[in-house]
């Protein structure tokens, strides 16, 4: 009889939570772009691991006009913990949401206007 070794738990690594987290941040309803500066400089989600194993997940959005910041900010934070469940199952300890702006409209030359 073959026996196999059950599958060892592999833990991807933060950069890959990273981007797994911008990219759902990404599809919420009222998120402009995931960063800041314009274009965004840095990825806008950083993904810490503190000395117990849980992460501490940080992201920086702009919101779209018309949305309710908080509302926005609470669908991010609910995304960001799925994000890391589905993929990885780690206890999340924080997620911080900064709002680094409100993107207005796009006008006609399909240019985003910041405030």
């Amino acid at each position: 009889m073959n026996r196999t070794a059950p599958p060892e738990k592999v833990s991807p690594s933060l950069s890959l939570l990273s981007r797994v987290v911008r990219h759902e941040i990404l599809q919420r309803p009222g998120v402009a772009r995931v960063g800041f500066g314009f274009p965004p400089r840095r990825g806008g989600v950083r993904v810490n691991r503190d000395a117990r194993g849980a992460l501490h997940i940080h992201a920086t959005i702009v919101v779209r006009y018309g949305h309710a910041v908080r509302t926005v900010g609470r669908l991010v934070q609910r995304a960001a913990v799925e994000a890391i469940q589905r993929v990885s199952g780690q206890p999340v300890a924080e997620v911080r949401v900064a709002v680094a702006g409100v993107a207005l409209a796009r006008h006609a030359a399909g240019q985003e206007v910041r405030s």
